[in-house]
């Protein structure tokens, strides 16, 4: 049985079946069946062996052939090729690949590609098999390209481009195919053009290359940063879009025509910018052939926008040389005796020297000279252009045809970029002309100098020969007012005594208009207080303002510095010169004086403004001239030389001011005047003390003037006070009532005496009537300064009293004090003079230091001087010269001596020197006084100068002798009381520092602060004497706690000791201790009025 069916049957029926017998032949029949099919197989399979054997001899035949056939194509390719199996075995390499890598085939084949051929990066490190992109293409199946490096048999590298593809058999990747090209004079070519494209773009200059057609296809950097335009903004844009438009076609046509006959063409080109700016360039436009046809053209251009600007301002310097009046030439270097060798000359040069260009260039300048030239200067001109220093100076050169000129020489070194000198410029200017306008001029000087002295001689004599019997006129006059006369002699007196004055004025102005027209004026430079200066002016003017009834005001804007700088002399005399024109011109109304600052231009505006007549426009036009007034009728009217507002603007213009006025015909005048706000050397004294303890004081301002009442309110808002106004007595109670009722009183009221319907007094009565107002502090503002006035305001309630003006220390002052404080403590004495003691004796004029020595030969003079002397409380000794004032010395010993200068035998001059060199021997000085009728500038110097101590111009003001011999006199009283401090008595009686400390260094401020003090205490110690000699204890013991307290504030310890000490004996009721410490309070007080005299007179 046949064993595939013995299977079958077992697998069927069982390993151990049994086959009927009746399924034998059946069975035996299958089995031939497969036994034939096993024999049909064998012969099957020999036959396919035979077949597939032949077959594949035919497939190797075949595949050797296609191998052959592929190496050989392989080998003819350019590109190197080389393939690997599934390892990166190298398998192959075709001959290009042996040629670029320098290896043979049968020396690869086996070795594994990526070790061989690529194990290392350009920068030397090695590179990681897994890294290795061809690998990947074996592990991906994934075609790749790119550039990379091979590494030859030599080491070195070689740049190549690649690309590997997987290699395939039956869908599997059995290698890879490798074919690369050698791009290393590609990349050399690329590194080239990248090299050539920098420098284009790096090129300073413009480069554009256009196509035939004129579109422009490339600009570099330059271009761009020249024109304005971005790349892309001009490429593929016709290179139209720089036109100017300010050639014409002809240029271009012959440009193009150049250019298309395939030659470079050069020139300049006005071209626009983007932002429409025209510029002019340098340009060159080279055509680009290929194959004998223009293709392209490549421009280079340059910006040459400054070197135009060069160009012209060199053309402009040529011309100018060429044209100036003055001879230039250059020269070389070479500094011999003979001059320099001169290489260019101008026009000028030949006008001047006459020598041409050609017979100057090439010689030296030693040519120029002549038998005047000074050689010691030529000798200095060569030393310092040797030393390379310019040279200016002057001498005498000739022309070429022999006569001489006078010649200015400028000479400078010329130097190059590295600042060695190349060249000497010089400069010649023909001085001639001048030099006789000179000898003219100095001759023209000369004569004005002898002019000018002939003048001041004339003035000066003419005004001592006016002033001295003036002198006698007006101090007769005054002295002859002060005697009983009728109404009619003082009306005639008073005429006398004005007519003098104004022709004293007159004489005033002349001197300063001549002092000013002779360029003599000085403005001298200090600190000053700008509310001192308004105020001391207006209170010149007071009187007058006062007998037209006019009402005078001044307001100083609390902005102002407390301290300026400038000249304070001459300002208070343009300030009284307007001020007085403003009266003059007024006859009812007011006048208000302001001192203003203009922040905008840091300057400070005063302001003069009157309610008189005013004037016309054709009268401003003329106003500030010299010898004008507004018309004739105006003189006869008013008097006047007509130089005082002439003088006024030479003033302010000389202080680096401006003066003008605003005016209309009939509504007043405002006439004003700028000078520079300068800050002072020193600093500003700081605020009081007291002004905080006012913040918030309430203040009700009662009077008819509006002005007034606003003057007022900006002082008080300054010192951040609340305040209200009432221009009548019934509108004030109103206020009053309504500010008791709202629980806000007024602290204090200031009430204008002259109101209508209701004055100030009787506002004053009705206010005290009500007790309600009892809280209110009432102060008088007044224009009448009367002693029966003070007595009807201390009756009606008033606790002190201001006159107008009204200054801002006495209203500060007035609010501060205290409210408890009585009318007779607090109400300022007047200014109307009280009489005088007689005339001292000898004696008692020595041992006061009162005795005078008046040295003067005219007999009026002598008389005026005398009564004026007795006036004021002095004793006289009269001599008539110099000689006799030496003598007279010998024998007592005078204060003071009132010095006339011009005088015979001896004159004053003369005489100081006499007692000054005679002083030389002890530690005597005494004070000397100039009296001189001549107001010449240099007058006071020179008597300064000479030795003497203080000045006066004739006719004397008998105020300011006074003034000045109390001033001078007061240091021998505090010589004598320095004396007493000696034997005991104590030398610091007032502490000045803590003056300073509290005030400020405003000694003006302490000055005024000190002569308050002294006032009110003398009268303070006669009450206080009173109730001592009465035994009132509590008179005494207030009067004695006041004065404590004043001493104390004002830093004088002694005196506050002193009143304290009796205070405490008062108290006790010890009469005897109080009587003797009385005594010791009053000696004190004199010392210290002793020592505020001496330092007023060292620092006022």
């Amino acid at each position: 049985m046949h064993r595939l069916l013995k299977r079958q049957l077992q697998r069927q029926l069982g390993k151990d079946f049994a086959v009927p017998d009746e399924w034998a032949p059946l069975l035996t029949a299958i089995s031939e069946h497969y036994q034939e099919a096993d024999r049909e197989r064998a012969l099957l399979e020999n036959a396919l062996e035979i077949n597939s054997q032949e077959l594949n001899g035919a497939n190797e035949r075949l595949r050797a052939h296609n191998a052959e056939t592929t190496r050989t194509m392989l080998n003819t390719l350019s590109d190197g090729v080389y393939a690997t199996d599934l390892e990166g075995l190298i398998t192959f390499m075709n001959a290009s690949a042996e040629t670029i890598l320098e290896w043979r085939e049968d020396e690869l084949i086996g070795q594994p590609a990526h070790q061989t051929l690529h194990h290392t990066r350009l920068d030397g490190k090695p590179f990681p098999l897994e890294a290795c992109p061809l690998i990947k293409v074996l592990k991906d199946g994934a075609s790749i390209s790119g550039e990379d490096h091979f590494i030859r048999r030599d080491g070195n590298f070689v740049p190549v481009s690649y690309r590997a593809n997987p290699l395939m058999s039956e869908g599997e990747i059995i290698g890879s195919l490798v074919s690369f090209q050698d791009i290393t004079q590609r990349q050399q070519s690329e590194a080239l053009i990248r090299l050539q494209k920098a420098a284009l773009d790096a090129a300073a200059n413009m480069i554009t290359i256009t196509a035939r057609n004129g579109v422009i296809e490339y600009v570099n950097r330059a271009f761009c940063q020249t024109t304005g335009y971005q790349a892309e903004e001009v490429l593929g844009k016709h290179s139209r879009i720089l036109k100017s438009g300010q050639q014409d076609t002809g240029f271009y046509e012959a440009m193009w025509d150049t250019l298309l006959a395939g030659r470079p063409w050069e020139g300049e080109l006005l071209n626009r910018r983007k932002n429409g700016n025209v510029y002019p360039e340098q340009m060159t436009i080279t055509p680009i052939l290929e194959d004998g046809e223009i293709t392209h053209f490549v421009a280079i251009k340059r910006d040459i926008s400054e070197e135009a600007k060069t160009k012209t301002r060199l053309k402009l310097i040529e011309t100018a040389i060429q044209n100036i009046d003055q001879g230039i030439l250059i020269t070389g270097t070479d500094l011999s005796d003979e001059g320099m060798e001169i290489q260019y000359v101008n026009a000028g040069f030949s006008h001047i020297t006459g020598y041409r260009p050609e017979q100057a260039i090439g010689q030296r300048t030693g040519l120029l000279r002549g038998p005047r030239t000074d050689l010691k200067l030529l000798a200095q001109l060569r030393e310092a252009l040797r030393q390379g220093r310019s040279f200016i100076g002057e001498t005498v050169y000739h022309r070429a045809d022999g006569p001489p000129y006078d010649v200015e020489l400028q000479y400078a070194p010329v130097r190059d970029d590295k600042g060695k000198i190349s060249h000497f410029i010089g400069l010649l200017s023909d001085i001639s002309l001048r030099k006789q306008t000179e000898a003219a001029m100095r001759k023209a000087r000369d004569q004005a100098l002898e002019n000018s002295r002939l003048k001041s001689e004339f003035l000066s004599t003419m005004s001592h020969e006016i002033r001295t019997p003036m002198n006698g006129i007006i101090g007769m006059t005054d002295l002859l007012l002060d005697t009983p006369l009728t109404p009619e002699q003082r009306d005639f007196t008073g005429i006398v005594r004005d007519s003098a004055h104004s022709l004293l004025t007159i004489i005033n102005d002349i001197l300063d208009f001549s002092k000013i027209e002779a360029g003599k004026m000085e403005i001298e430079i200090t600190d000053f207080s700008p509310v001192h200066l308004v105020e001391g002016a207006a209170e010149l003017l007071v009187a007058k303002a006062r007998e037209k009834k006019l009402s005078l005001m001044t307001f100083i804007d609390p902005h102002l510095p407390a301290q300026l700088r400038g000249d304070p002399m001459r300002l208070r005399q343009v300030l009284v010169n307007l001020a007085g024109n403003a009266i003059k011109f007024t006859e009812h109304g007011e006048i208000q004086v302001r001192a203003l600052r203009d922040e905008a231009n840091w300057m400070v505006r005063f302001e003069i403004e009157d309610s008189g007549i005013g004037m016309s426009p054709e009268t401003l036009d003329k106003l500030f001239q010299s010898f004008t007034q507004a018309d004739s009728s105006t003189t006869r009217k008013y008097g006047g030389t007509g130089l005082g507002l002439a003088i006024c603007k030479r003033l302010v213009n000389l202080m680096g001011g401006d003066i003008g006025v605003d005016s209309r015909e009939g509504c007043g005048s405002t006439f004003w005047f700028t000078v520079p706000l300068i800050p002072p050397l020193h600093d500003s004294p700081p605020p009081s003390p007291r002004l905080a303890d006012m913040r918030g004081m309430r203040v009700l301002v009662v009077d008819d003037r509006s002005a007034d009442r606003e003057i007022l309110h900006r002082y008080l808002h300054s010192w951040n006070m609340a305040s209200d106004g009432a221009a009548s007595a019934s509108e004030a109670l109103g206020l009053m009532h309504g500010a008791v009722a709202e629980g806000k009183p007024y602290d204090i009221a200031v009430v204008d005496f002259s109101m209508p319907v209701m004055d100030g007094i009787d506002l004053a009565h009705a206010i005290r009537a009500e007790k309600q107002f009892d809280h209110t502090r009432l102060l008088l503002l007044t224009a009448f300064d009367q002693r029966d006035l003070v007595n009807q305001a201390k009756a009606a309630g008033f606790s002190a009293y201001l006159t107008k003006p009204v200054r801002q220390s006495q209203l500060y002052d007035g609010i501060a004090a205290k409210v408890e404080e009585s009318l007779g403590e607090a109400i300022p004495s007047s200014d109307v003079n009280a009489a005088l003691d007689d005339v001292p004796n000898l004696q008692d004029a020595l041992n006061n230091h009162r005795l005078i020595l008046l040295a003067e030969d005219n007999l009026t003079n002598q008389k005026v001087a005398q009564l004026q002397l007795s006036k004021l409380g002095y004793a006289v000794h009269i001599v008539n010269n110099g000689k006799e004032a030496v003598e007279a010395l010998a024998t007592l010993p005078y204060a003071a001596i009132l010095m006339d200068c011009q005088m015979p035998v001896m004159d004053g001059f003369e005489a100081t020197a006499a007692i000054r060199k005679a002083e030389q021997s002890g530690p005597q000085h005494i004070p000397i006084i100039a009296m001189t009728a001549n107001a010449m500038q240099g007058d006071r110097e020179r008597c300064l100068a000479a030795g003497m101590d203080d000045y006066l111009s004739k006719p004397i003001d008998p105020g300011k002798l006074g003034r000045m011999l109390a001033t001078w006199t007061s240091r021998l009283v505090a010589e004598a009381a320095d004396a007493g401090a000696a034997h005991g008595q104590p030398t610091q009686l007032i502490d000045f520092g803590r003056l300073q400390e509290y005030f400020g260094d405003d000694p003006q401020l302490i000055g005024e602060l000190l002569e308050v003090f002294r006032s009110s205490t003398g009268t303070l110690l006669d009450k206080l004497h009173a109730a001592v000699e009465r035994h009132d204890a509590t008179a005494a013991k207030a009067l004695a706690h006041e004065a404590k307290g004043s001493c104390s504030n004002l830093g004088i310890d002694t005196m506050a000791e002193a009143a304290a000490t009796l205070e405490r004996a008062a108290t006790d009721g010890a009469w005897e201790k109080v009587a003797t410490q009385n005594g010791e309070l009053e000696r004190t007080f004199k010392q210290v009025c002793s020592a505020i005299a001496a330092w007023k007179k060292e620092n006022l």
